[in-house]
């Protein structure tokens, strides 16, 4: 590797921490005046504190700080070296700060802080401490800062800062005394500043290659500008100054002169520049240095070939020089092969700044040309996040390996490189001709912007004669195969072989067997089927005195032919662009690579995550329009294996297709065949369709197609993909080709939608078409349909055709016999049969239909119930609840005050019913759309109300009912559920009867009460106003009132001696009462019973002789 430093640069860029003889170093080690480094000192003053979280990832892992520290440190949030690592340094002095990583990568937000407390005041903030900072991920970071004049004598602090500034987590900031950061590390060392001497030496040394032998070396001012200029060695060991040994190269040169030319070095070699301040009088400045860098290679000649394959990581290869002239990033090796590099591992790229446009140069070794000569350039180049981002390059010559130095001419340029990692390289071919002989080098240029990303090179070439490029090879039949390349010339020698074998370098032959030809494309044939072999085609110049290099590619021969039926189902392929075996891909147009869209525009082997993804199983072919390049449309071919067909013979082709984005997005398809497998070859068309506009979610379309070959032979089927640029992607699957059938017909569907509920006697209708070009006359081939029913039921219905016939394309509907549906699940197959009939694919149509349940009818509560009842539904155990609708809807409510009316249609498991007349009601059960139902009846509310065939005045109380009972009775005379004719006087009186059912319906009926006077109830004493019974008796008898005359009477009872043995006044008598007597007491014997009405005559008086037995 080759880093290069230039005049008048205060911040450089160093090289990557390992170093080799390939490695162009800048590095420095302090001394004082007698070359001792200086002692360590110990800083007193409390500084604030700052580290990291985690240095486990990002960290420092050497510091060099002009003035004797070069310190190799370990991962540590926070090291204190203070006190052990100190650079001794002087007002006024230049120092560089150089940081190196550890182990671990850093990453392209991390950055370096570099703080001096130069006033010692124990703090980092005062204006100008600090002192520079550095970012992004290219190892080490070089910071160099002036000591300020006026800075505090004696011991201070030096803090570096390092870590990531990415906003996940805490990100580090410019804050010297930030508590904590998420990831990184600080390091505190020592400062001893002391007076400057009086002969200051000068610094930020720097070199620049100007051939192999020379180098230009420069320098900054010494502050002192010393009055003899300066002196300057290049040694290949020893320090400046040391004697003989090791001193290669010396001069002097003039006050203010800062710059010299060193010559006489050798190509290829490390060497140590030193320079020092002569300010006359022998008074001489240390010496500054040393700054180590390596020399050019000695040039080379062409053919010239860089591949970066040679390269040990992490350095680049050998005499390839770099030039950074922004102090950014850079060029760097890249080691992790495809698709980052064109050919085996490696390659070179240009690493983004995130704020710093690209100003960098890599050279290649220098080339002895010869003038007036033309030369070649051959490479491939690429971005990595295009479109987004894009990268500018440029490619220019000159006779010095340094930007200056690229003056001869402008060999490439493009801006706007918009290509992306997964898309191939670009191959760039330029012709030049230097315009004298001598040695030039080459500049690769990256000048993108800002904020960019990445830029790869790789395979360079420089010839005289050109390499071919572009070199592809086709399997065109089982034992030819077509080679392409683009080259210049008009004489090229293509050598063929078994694999692994060695080609020749000129005209003849190496390993294997050569062929001719004045241009592209060349067929090579007479070669073995399904074999591989490598195949290498160079390119002769002037006559045979020159050749180019070998351009190399291998092949595998086309299988040998198969014969049909031939079926293709894309199983056997390996996404994305393994094809399966035997079968053959030709990109006529290019691509940007198999990654669908992010790169495309080739057919490749697509593995689908759904069925509308696929036909079969779960791969499929599909085109994938470019990504990368929006202009480039589809011409892609797909070839099958060749099939031997014989003339005359029909055959059929078949195949599914579908678009993925339609309609908006269109693509377009057509498939031909010929004698081999080459789009100049497909010359018969089979079907073409530019307007496929159907989605992914779209059912599959399929093609069928008959062909006749005209005469016996192989031949190969070409599926080309021709959608225009920016499309999607256009799928393709089962492939078949067989010879036409003398029958195909196929079950396409149903005429009638299978019942969801138990249905009996239904009949199935097969639409039977018939796929084949030509009418189908069922009385010579007679058809069989039927259908296979699995699951709830297992039958097989037939129906048998056998006149008539079926129009090519036409359909023809055949009922099947009646079947009955009960519920549960039915896989049904409908099947045509015909023995004839050999394209299966299409005979069956597949269907199932679930038959729910009928669900149960509702049982009713109550089962008679009258108005303004609550009816409610119950049901049996179901797995569904059914949705329960009422017919008719008049009379029902939702709510007890019958104020919200049922809806008709809505789903109620119970209703209020109040109907005007007696309504019979319907009740239906419904589950998935099938029903059941019952009825109930709902009677109004009517009242009986009874009354006695005669109630008189004279009554005593009167029991009033009703049915149904529980009501209230009201009116005069009534007392609760009784009325009192003794409350009333003669006449009629309306008594009214309401009841309340526990529906809340209230309704009453009324009667008339008529109370009569009863004049026959007005018997007298003498007559039977008084009945006794049961006479005779045990003592126990009764007495009822006969009479409305008298509501008291007086009642004796004598012994037949006149003897008065019992005394009684009845009071509150009425007709009809009843009053039990109990003489028990008395003796048996014979007695009278004396009755009479004191209050009056009323002819008052009545005897009964009773006899009181005993036993």
């Amino acid at each position: 590797m080759r880093n290069l430093y230039f005049l008048g640069f205060t911040v450089l860029f160093l090289y990557a921490s390992t170093q080799t003889v390939a490695t162009h170093y800048g590095h420095m080690t302090a001394h004082n005046d007698q070359g001792n480094p200086p002692p360590s000192i110990q800083a007193t003053v409390d500084y604030c504190s700052t580290g990291s979280e985690s240095a486990d990832y990002e960290y420092i892992g050497n510091v060099f700080i002009t003035g004797g520290v070069n310190n190799n440190t370990d991962n540590s949030t926070y090291s204190d070296f203070v006190s052990t690592n100190v650079a001794n340094v002087f007002q006024g002095q230049f120092v560089k700060v150089v940081i190196e990583k550890g182990v671990s990568d850093w990453y392209s937000t991390d950055v370096a802080y570099v703080f001096a407390d130069f006033n010692q005041d124990g703090d980092f903030n005062d204006p100008g401490e600090l002192v520079g900072s550095k970012s992004g991920s290219a190892s080490p970071y070089q910071i160099t800062f002036m000591v300020p004049p006026t800075a505090t004598l004696g011991n201070t602090r030096l803090r570096i800062k390092f870590g990531n500034t990415d906003p996940v987590g805490d990100a580090i900031t410019d804050d010297p005394c930030q508590a904590i950061y998420s990831f990184g590390e600080t390091e505190d060392y020592g400062l001893l500043i002391t007076t400057p001497p009086s002969c200051i030496p000068p610094h930020g040394l720097a070199v620049l290659p100007n051939s192999s032998t020379e180098e230009l070396i420069s320098w900054e001012a010494s502050g002192t500008n010393p009055s003899s200029g300066y002196i300057w060695e290049i040694r290949s060991y020893g320090d400046g100054g040391s004697g003989a040994g090791g001193l290669e190269a010396t001069g002097t040169t003039a006050a203010g002169v800062l710059n010299a030319t060193a010559t006489g070095l050798t190509g290829g070699t490390n060497y140590f520049l030193w320079v020092r301040s002569d300010c006359g009088g022998g008074d001489l400045s240390i010496w500054e240095g040393p700054l180590q860098f390596l020399t050019t290679c000695d040039p080379t000649t062409v053919p010239f070939i860089q591949n970066f394959d040679a390269a040990i990581e992490p350095d680049l290869p050998p005499c390839l020089m770099t030039q950074d002239q922004n102090g950014a990033t850079g060029w760097r090796m890249f080691f992790g092969g495809s698709p980052g590099a064109a050919s085996d591992l490696a390659s070179i790229r240009y690493e983004p700044s995130a704020d710093t446009p690209a100003d960098d140069w890599f050279f290649l070794q220098g080339l002895t040309l010869t003038g007036g000569k033309p030369y070649i350039l051959r490479f491939k180049y690429k971005a990595s996040d295009g479109p987004a981002l894009v990268e500018d390059l440029e490619v220019k010559y000159g006779t010095s390996p340094n930007a200056a130095g690229m003056t001869t001419g402008v060999l490439f340029s493009q801006t706007g490189i918009a290509n992306n990692i997964d898309s191939p390289f670009e191959t760039a071919m330029v012709s030049f001709t230097p315009p004298s002989t001598g040695v030039y080098y080459l500049g690769f240029h990256a000048l993108s912007a800002a904020g960019q990303a990445f830029l790869y090179i790789d395979d360079i070439a420089v010839e005289s004669c050109a390499t071919p490029t572009n070199v592809k090879a086709h399997g065109v039949s089982s034992t030819s195969v077509e080679i392409d390349f683009t080259s210049p010339g008009s004489n090229f020698v293509i050598e063929y072989g078994p694999v692994g074998f060695a080609p020749g370098s000129d005209g003849s032959a190496g390993a294997g067997t050569v062929i001719t030809s004045a241009t592209s494309p060349v067929t090579i044939t007479g070669l073995d089927a399904g074999t591989a072999y490598d195949i290498y085609v160079r390119q002769n110049c002037d006559g045979g005195t020159e050749f180019s290099q070998n351009a190399m590619t291998a092949i595998r021969t086309l299988c040998a032919p198969t014969t049909v039926p031939y079926m293709m189902d894309f199983e056997s392929g390996t996404a994305p662009d393994v094809y399966p075996s035997c079968t053959s891909v030709w990109d006529v147009n290019g691509s940007s690579g198999p990654v669908q869209n992010s790169t495309g525009g080739q057919w490749i082997i697509g593995e689908g995550v759904s069925p509308d993804m696929y036909v079969s199983s779960t791969k499929t072919l599909r085109y994938i329009y470019d990504a990368v390049n929006n202009a480039r449309g589809a011409d892609d071919w797909f070839f099958l294996q060749g099939l031997d067909l014989t003339a005359g013979i029909s055959y059929r082709l078949k195949f599914f297709y579908k678009g993925s984005n339609g309609p908006d997005v269109k693509e377009k398809l057509e498939v031909m065949y010929g004698n081999s497998a080459q789009p100049s070859a497909m010359t018969n068309l089979l079907y073409e369709n530019n307007n496929i506009n159907t989605a992914v979610a779209n059912p599959w379309d399929s093609v069928h197609v008959d062909f006749t070959p005209t005469s016996t032979g192989t031949y190969y089927i070409g599926f080309h993909a021709k959608s225009d640029p920016d499309q999607a992607v256009l799928y393709l699957d089962d492939v078949s080709v067989r010879n036409t059938p003398v029958v195909d017909v196929g079950v396409s569907s149903i005429k009638e939608t299978l019942p969801t509920c138990p249905a009996d006697n239904f009949v199935m209708t097969a639409n039977v078409v018939n796929y084949n070009p030509i009418p189908l006359n069922l009385a010579t081939y007679p058809l069989t349909v039927t259908a296979d029913i699995i699951g709830a039921t297992t039958t097989t219905l037939t129906a048998n055709v056998n006149t008539g016939t079926i129009a090519p394309g036409a359909t023809l509907q055949v009922p099947l016999p009646a079947f009955t549906f009960n519920d549960g699940v039915h896989n049904i197959t409908f099947t045509v049969n015909n023995p004839n009939d050999s394209e299966n694919g299409n005979d069956s149509y597949v269907t199932s239909v679930y038959v729910n349940p009928v669900p149960a009818a509702a049982i009713l509560t109550p089962v008679d119930p009258q108005s303004c009842a609550l009816v409610s539904t119950q049901f049996a155990a179901s797995s569904t609840d059914p949705v329960v609708t009422w017919s008719p809807a008049a009379g029902l409510f939702t709510d007890a005050a019958g104020t919200v009316p049922y809806v008709p249609g809505t789903n109620a498991y119970s209703v209020y019913a109040n109907p005007v007349s007696a309504t019979t009601y319907t009740v239906t059960s419904d589950a998935a759309g099938c029903t059941n139902s019952s009825t109930v009846t709902v009677r109004p509310l009517t009242l009986i109300a009874n009354w006695p065939t005669k109630v008189c005045i004279s009554d005593e109380i009167v029991a009033l009912s009703a049915t149904p009972a529980g009501g209230t009775w009201s009116g005069i005379g009534v007392s609760g559920n009784n009325f009192i004719p003794s409350a009333t006087a003669v006449g009629s009186y309306p008594l009214t009867y309401r009841y309340t059912n526990s529906g809340g319906c209230t309704v009453s009926t009324t009667i008339t009460a008529k109370v009569e006077d009863c004049p026959e109830r007005a018997r007298p004493l003498r007559d039977d106003a008084v009945i006794l019974y049961p006479n005779p008796s045990n003592g126990q008898f009764s007495i009822r009132i006969n009479s409305m005359l008298y509501n008291n009477l007086i009642m004796r009872v004598y012994t037949n001696s006149g003897l008065l043995v019992y005394n009684r006044k009845l009071t509150g008598l009425a007709y009809g009462r009843v009053v039990p007597i109990d003489l028990t007491n008395l003796p048996g014997g014979a007695y009278m019973v004396y009755f009479y009405y004191e209050e009056g005559n009323k002819t008052s008086d009545k005897v009964f002789p009773i006899i009181i037995g005993k036993k």
